[in-house]
């Protein structure tokens, strides 16, 4: 997908991260640590060199290797796609501007089973709702796009107070307010990681 401005508020905690000119990453990518390189890839390259040394099949593993490994959301676009012309892109060649935290705008399909029910919004309970990345049988076809998942494994981010028009009670939404919460600068587990002896709702008043 090509880059997009998805930031919306809060502290995105930036880190800079080493890239490869051989993956190169979009302004609004989810981008994961390959822990054997050292460097950031856009989730859909980075779910590709995993299938490239083990195949994966269930959605679920993918998503919770995407968890495991988020570092964030890219802020700059790195290198050219094919096709693409520049002469210069990025001043800090070789290192990427990744968001660690802070509120997004993503992409997620409508009808989500999860996140984007009649139940669940007339109920009101969408907030704090888990989302990870969109995933089918071992594969990302979109670095941007989230939709909502069960295992905490898989989690990336939490859904935020919606747009007044993203609260319509038909299912067609295509966008979600995310609060962004990766894996890799915490310990492999995202926020929820940090979180000692007791029980953690993702609300205030946790214990």
């Amino acid at each position: 997908m090509a880059s997009k401005f998805r930031y919306r508020y809060g502290d995105t905690k930036p880190v800079k991260c080493r890239v490869s000119s051989s993956f190169p990453i979009e302004e609004g990518d989810i981008v994961c640590l390959d822990v054997a390189t050292g460097v950031v890839k856009p989730a859909k390259t980075y779910v590709s060199t995993i299938q490239a040394v083990a195949a994966i099949g269930a959605a679920s593993i993918v998503q919770a290797l995407v968890g495991k490994h988020c570092m964030g959301i890219a802020m700059q676009k790195v290198g050219v796609q094919s096709g693409e012309k520049t002469f210069r892109i990025n001043p800090d060649e070789g290192y990427c501007m990744v968001a660690t935290g802070g509120v997004f705008e993503m992409d997620c399909a409508a009808n989500d089973s999860i996140i984007d029910t009649a139940t669940v919004i007339a109920a009101g309970n969408l907030e704090g709702a888990m989302l990870g990345i969109a995933a089918t049988t071992g594969v990302v076809t979109d670095s941007q796009k989230v939709e909502g998942v069960t295992d905490a494994a898989a989690c990336i981010g939490f859904v935020r107070q919606q747009r007044p028009d993203l609260l319509q009670t038909n299912q067609d939404r295509t966008v979600v307010i995310m609060e962004l919460s990766p894996g890799a600068p915490y310990g492999g587990a995202g926020r929820l990681g940090l979180k000692g002896a007791g029980t953690y709702t993702n609300v205030s008043g946790d214990t």
